[in-house]
Parts: C-alpha cells; sequence; structure tokens
C-alpha cells in the first residue's frame, strides 16, 4: 500500500474521523502502562498549542495594519447607510465583514451590535 494514503490534508478530516481518533487514543490509554503514549500526546499538544498562538499572532498583527483598519470602518459606513434605509440583513452583512477584519476587543461590541439589529428583524 502507498504512504499517501496516510497523508491528510486539514481539509480532508472530517468530525467523524476526529471521533474515530479519540475513541481509540482513549482506548490506548487505559493500556498506557508507563504513560509514554500520555507523554508523546502532551508533547504534541504543546507543539500545536504554540503552532496556534504564533498563528493567532500572525493574524492579530495582520488585523491591525492601517489599511486593513480603514477597509473595516468602510464596511461600518455601509452598514449604517444600509441600516438607515431598513436593510437590517445588509447591514448585519457589513457588520460581519468590518468585525472580521478587527481585533477581538472591538469584535466583541460589534457582534453585540449585530444580536440587537438581528433582534429587531
Amino acid at each position: 500500500s502507498s504512504s499517501s494514503s496516510s497523508h491528510y490534508h486539514l481539509k480532508d478530516i472530517t468530525p467523524e474521523m476526529i471521533n474515530l481518533c479519540v475513541h481509540k487514543v482513549e482506548k490506548l490509554l487505559l493500556h498506557d502502562r508507563n504513560n509514554e503514549l500520555l507523554w508523546r500526546l502532551e508533547a504534541l499538544l504543546e507543539k500545536k498549542k504554540k503552532l496556534n498562538s504564533e498563528v493567532a499572532d500572525k493574524v492579530a498583527i495582520r488585523k491591525s495594519s492601517p489599511k486593513t483598519l480603514r477597509v473595516a470602518r468602510e464596511f461600518m459606513v455601509k452598514a449604517q447607510k444600509s441600516s438607515s434605509m431598513g436593510l437590517t440583513g445588509e447591514a448585519i452583512r457589513n457588520l460581519e465583514k468590518a468585525a472580521a477584519l478587527l481585533p477581538k476587543e472591538k469584535q466583541d461590541a460589534i457582534r453585540f451590535k449585530i444580536e440587537k439589529m438581528k433582534k429587531t428583524m
């Protein structure tokens, strides 16, 4: 058999595959007398967390560039115009686009606004 079948691309990993994997790992951990598997899994998790936080840092840096903030502001203005014309759905879409470009602390305020608008629809 070829080794390529064991190399998954991220998009190919389904929830079912994750469940199966977790189930197998759980079974193996029960028989992991010397905690060998446990330690290796912990090392893998640490590596994964580190990677995730590096990616998050890169995204945060990209998100707060002046150009990105300007684009986000344009979406906010569009949302304001749509909202004043009674186009709530359109306004929400623009707010969501703006939120996706902004740092976490600004996103929360926008999401709160979106939730309020959804209630009025």
